[in-house]
This record gives structure tokens, sequence and C-alpha cells, in this order.
């Protein structure tokens, strides 16, 4: 503030806005900063955000309790030392959004009969296709399985026992995938070889839609078989929630530079 005295003396104050501006323009640096760290941390945030569920069956079918109905296991991918004899089944599905594929969860059924049914090794391939995986996959490798065991309270009785075993594996990479498209997930799996049974059947969806057929590949062809697979995909989706608060934060981070050029020209706020 300055202090003068007027043509009557009188005492008069004036106030000198470059006397504020060191603090002001502080205050809107440190804004800025902070915001731009919102900004970084956010896009961190989203690249580290675990995954979610991208699609699903609807879970599973517990295993069936009625000997006129038994649960069909009559193509299983079975147990052995490796993959080379176990079965491919293929199942189609389709996304609604830009999405990025991490993550696989299925289940499946084996019998109660002193080995445990869980998944060895998987082998995974994603295929496009109308009708069936066509061409070369978009992604495959090695599933890294994270883990594999049965659950509680999910089993059929009697002398054919069944239980549900529920299976997590992530995929090698990350795989983008597009919106309407109709995608064929194909695994190839192996049960324990020292198991009694080595009969692991992919589990029936729990989605409660009538019909609906997977398939078996035999040779270089797929046969269908009845019945919709249990699975569920988990990744990042489109993100543009995401993107809306990234772009909300760079806005705020513009508010206060604007306020800083308009006091340096003089401008009041």
């Amino acid at each position: 503030m300055l202090r003068f005295s007027g043509p009557n003396g009188e005492h008069c104050l004036l106030s000198d806005k470059r006397e504020n501006y060191p603090t002001k323009f502080m205050q809107s640096t440190k804004i800025i900063f902070f915001a731009a760290l919102l900004c970084v941390v956010d896009s961190f945030a989203v690249s580290i955000t675990p995954t979610s569920p991208l699609y699903s069956t609807g879970g599973f079918k517990d295993p069936s309790d009625d000997p006129l109905h038994p649960t069909d296991r009559s193509h299983p991918w079975g147990g052995g030392q490796d993959l080379s004899g176990a079965r491919t089944l293929a199942e189609s599905f389709s996304l609604q959004f830009d999405s990025v594929l991490s993550r696989v969860e299925l289940w499946s059924y084996d019998t109660v009969d002193g080995s445990t049914g869980t998944l060895q090794e998987i082998q995974y391939a994603i295929y496009t296709g109308a009708t069936q995986p066509t061409g070369s996959p978009v992604a495959s490798g090695l599933g890294q399985i994270v883990n594999s065991a049965p659950l509680d309270g999910h089993r059929s009785h009697g002398d054919s026992a069944l239980q549900v075993i529920a299976t997590v594996f992530d995929l090698l990479a990350p795989v983008e995938l597009l919106p309407n498209v109709t995608y064929w997930l194909a695994l190839t799996a192996r049960t324990d070889r020292f198991g009694v049974s080595n009969n692991s059947q992919w589990a029936e969806a729990g989605n409660g839609a009538a019909g609906g057929t997977y398939l078996d590949q035999a040779g270089t062809g797929w046969i269908p078989v009845a019945g919709d697979r249990a699975f569920q995909l988990d990744g990042a989706g489109s993100g543009v929630s995401d993107a809306g608060s990234s772009l909300l934060l760079l806005v705020l981070a513009m508010v206060p530079l604007a306020r800083l050029r308009r006091l340096k020209a003089g401008v009041p706020f």
C-alpha cells in the first residue's frame, strides 16, 4: 500500500498491485504445479487400475444331481504330462467397447475321486471369425495361472459326483480388442497327469440362455457342441470416464494461469 497527502492535507491510501504480485504468482504457480501433478497421477492410476470385468457368461451352472440329465462331460480337456494330447475348445464372445484384455477367469468340472482336477497348464488363443476361428490368432500363448482350485459348495453327489474348479490366468501380454467383433477364445488345457480321472470339462455357462454352442477342434476343422461355456474376461475398458477426469484437471490447471496473465496485464480479478 502507498500513503500520500491530498491537496487539502488528507491522508490517502493507494493499492499497489505489484506489491502482491510475487505472492499471487507463487500461489498460481503452486496451483498449476499440483494440478499438473494430479494429471500425471491420474494418468498413471489409469494404467495400474485393477482389472475389471469386460465380458461375462454369468458365471457357471452347478453340476447336475439328476441321473436322468447328467452334466455333459463328453468333451473333456483331459490330463497328461503336456498339452499334446489335450483337446482344444473354443467359445465366442463380443465386446461393447474398446478394451484391453489381460486376464481370463474360467470354470471347469471334474470328479470328486481323490484328485483335485485343477488345471496345471493352459494354452490360449484369441481369433476372429463369424462362425468359427479363422486365420491367425490376434493373441496366443501359455497362460500364466494365478489360481486354480475347487469351489466349496458347488458340487453334485452320488457315484459320479462332480465339483467345480475355478481357474484364473493372465495373458502373456495384454491385447487390444475392438467392439462389435466376433472373437473366439480357444483353450487347450490339462489336469494333473497323476490324477485319478483326468477328465476336466469346461463348465456350462450360467447365463440362463437357452441353446448356444461351443466348438471342439477336430483336425483342421471345428465341431459344434451344444451348450455355452463359462468364462469371464477381465481388463481395462474404453476409459472414457478416465479421460474426462484428466481433461477436467487440465482445465483446472489452466484457470490460475489465465488469472496470472490478467494480473500481469493490470486487469482486476
